[in-house]
């Protein structure tokens, strides 16, 4: 009898204990799942704004390769080959502005109709490179700052600029 009664307190405070650690570590995924889903909706937020910005300068009659020429950029580089990237692309062919390559970190695995470079790479020399990433441009500045010796930009500078 004393067996069975030690035996159920093991199990009960065993059962216990699973039940403290383990929603603990159910916290803790949570709260891990939470911020994942607070940053992307920051980033789709950012995106959402160049965006809309994007097509109010466009329905204003203005274009992409206006900002470049005002500028004086005939060559530039894009980093980032994300939907925004392509879009950038796609409205700069047969502009006069040359998207001369792209930087990702993910290059190996593109398949682009151009040159895409990772972005610890030799990059060839460019007017300017633009940012496709509004989420990100801090920190990939400051990457490519030392690297390139042209403007890099935001794409947000880009449409808000235009």
């Amino acid at each position: 009898m004393k067996k069975t009664v030690a035996g159920m307190f093991g199990i009960a405070v065993g059962f216990c204990f699973g039940v403290i650690f383990g929603s603990k570590w159910v916290g803790k995924q949570y709260d891990l799942h939470c911020e994942k889903i607070e940053k992307n909706g920051d980033k789709f937020s950012d995106y959402y704004q160049v965006c809309l910005q994007w097509v109010k300068v466009h329905q204003a009659g203005k274009k992409l390769d206006d900002y470049f020429n005002k500028k004086g950029y005939r060559h530039i580089a894009v980093y980032g080959m994300n939907d925004i990237a392509h879009a950038i692309i796609s409205e700069l062919k047969d502009s006069g502005v040359e998207v001369d390559y792209g930087i990702d970190r993910n290059a190996d695995n593109l398949f682009l109709e151009m040159e895409c470079y990772r972005p610890d790479a030799d990059l060839p020399t460019t007017d300017v490179c633009v940012i496709a990433l509004p989420e990100l441009y801090k920190e990939i500045y400051e990457s490519l700052n030392e690297k390139l010796t042209c403007p890099i930009v935001s794409i947000e500078d880009v449409v808000w600029g235009m």
